[in-house]
């Protein structure tokens, strides 16, 4: 039954309020909100997936109600997941049925393969009220969720940091550090928050980075697989990287004519090295990610440089952008750029746009992130060598 004084319109547009703000952060999971109201129409508790692999909404608003959440009803913006394999977070129908709620009123169907109303009948079958009534905010904000269910490719978010005048170093190279402290531990908390991160040959050489989060897991407890696109095998076994390969997962993406003396070397060191054969000896990008997709990764973190990203945004990889501003300017004609290579992404007329931007404060530093809109990928996709 409908709480007294309730109504499940409101109480749903509430829910998909809850979630509007965390698209950026859950895709390609959905964001999802949930209200649960108890017999007298009081809202008992309230919660939304506020991060790629953590905790799904019902289960924040069952936390929040505790022992209330009994005989309540609860809206949610889309149906209650009911298990199936490869899920990084607990089945949510179960944990409602386990905390007794009376009803369940849900605004749109979950078409995903391990879902297909499994949830609404676990529910039903537990004697549990289950309605489906259709709420516009909540379609909405499904939207881009539903348009990833088909992506061949993982959901991408394109990273970087850069200086007021758009350089990420300077004449000489030399970029660390850019970006204050809490921008730099925001990244290590995208890192968690992804299943790989990838970098290109010149960044991993340059900066030879560890790629991996501060914690040292990403979500479900499993480490990020690190991957570097180097189609002439350049990456040194004893950099950080590949010497840390036995401890997190390391993928090095070669390109057909890779040398056969660097490849045993570096998976002597524990790295796994593929072949993506792509045009001018590079890497096939798109072969790639797809490859990636394959092996399960759903969200993706491009840290760079600047030809890798541009690559990606060309072939119509990125689905997202997170950019770091530092209130510093550097200046020089051959300073590096977080977008490089001889081609641009679109002309000036018809440019590449973010689209529902978020703009906050990260100690000095500014962060500007949004959805890439609509691009048509070019018909070449090589990566840089």
């Amino acid at each position: 039954m409908t709480p007294a004084g309730g109504d499940d319109r409101h109480r749903l547009a509430r829910a998909a309020s809850l979630a509007a703000g965390s698209a950026l952060d859950v895709l390609p999971n959905p964001p999802v909100g949930c209200v649960l109201v108890d017999g007298a129409g009081k809202v008992a508790g309230e919660g939304f997936h506020a991060a790629y692999g953590g905790p799904h909404a019902e289960a924040v608003a069952l936390a929040a109600a505790g022992a209330a959440a009994k005989g309540a009803t609860a809206y949610v913006t889309l149906e209650p997941c009911g298990g199936g394999t490869g899920k990084k977070t607990p089945p949510c129908a179960p944990a409602l049925r386990d905390a007794a709620v009376a009803a369940v009123v849900h605004a749109a169907a979950d078409p995903s393969p391990h879902a297909a109303g499994s949830g609404p009948a676990l529910l039903r079958a537990a004697g549990i009220e289950v309605r489906v009534v259709p709420e516009p905010g909540a379609e909405a904000l499904l939207a881009r969720w539903r348009l990833s269910l088909d992506d061949p490719f993982p959901w991408t978010v394109a990273k970087w940091a850069m200086t007021l005048d758009g350089r990420t170093a300077d004449a000489r190279g030399g970029s660390r550090w850019i970006t204050g402290d809490e921008s730099r531990a925001r990244v290590h908390a995208l890192r968690e928050r992804v299943d790989a991160v990838v970098v290109g040959a010149r960044t991993a050489l340059l900066d030879d980075p560890d790629l991996r989060p501060r914690s040292g897991t990403g979500p479900g407890g499993r480490v990020p697989l690190r991957v570097v696109v180097d189609s002439a095998l350049r990456l040194p076994p004893g950099g950080k990287l590949a010497s840390s390969a036995r401890e997190g997962a390391l993928l090095v993406a070669a390109g057909p004519r890779a040398d056969g003396g660097r490849r045993k070397a570096l998976e002597a060191a524990g790295a796994e090295v593929g072949e993506y054969p792509g045009a001018d000896g590079r890497v096939d990008l798109p072969a790639l990610f797809r490859d990636l997709r394959a092996r399960g990764v759903r969200r993706l973190l491009l840290e760079g440089g600047g030809e890798l990203q541009a690559a990606a945004f060309r072939a119509g990889l990125v689905r997202q952008a997170a950019v770091f501003v530092a209130p510093v300017l550097l200046g020089g004609r051959t300073a590096p750029v977080p977008l490089a290579g001889e081609e641009g992404l679109r002309l000036i007329a018809d440019p590449l746009r973010l689209e529902e931007m978020r703009v906050g404060r990260v100690g000095e530093d500014l962060l500007v992130e949004g959805f890439v809109g609509e691009a048509a990928p070019s018909t070449e996709h090589p990566a840089p060598s």
